[in-house]
């Protein structure tokens, strides 16, 4: 194996959070806490997201919750271009 086969260390704590289903903020300490299941209703599949952020003493505080589907944060996704 080679040093390249390896990810850098900002890749791993990136792989890290994505793995504790966080999406952080690239320019604050705020950050996304998906659950790791949704709920199924009515055919969509729901979910509670907490929109997160570091209190003074550096302690997690939950700003507010985001009820979305799944399917439409996928579909949102899909429909995003990336431009170099």
């Amino acid at each position: 194996m080679t040093k390249n086969d390896y990810p850098t260390r900002s890749e791993r704590v990136r792989l890290a959070k994505v793995m504790e289903h966080k999406a952080e903020c690239q320019v604050t300490s705020r950050w996304l806490q998906f659950p790791q299941n949704a709920q199924t209703v009515g055919g969509a599949s729901f979910m509670f997201v907490d929109v997160m952020t570091l209190n003074c003493d550096d302690q997690e505080k939950k700003i507010c919750q985001l009820i979305l589907t799944k399917e439409d944060l996928l579909d949102i996704l899909k429909r995003i271009d990336v431009k170099n």
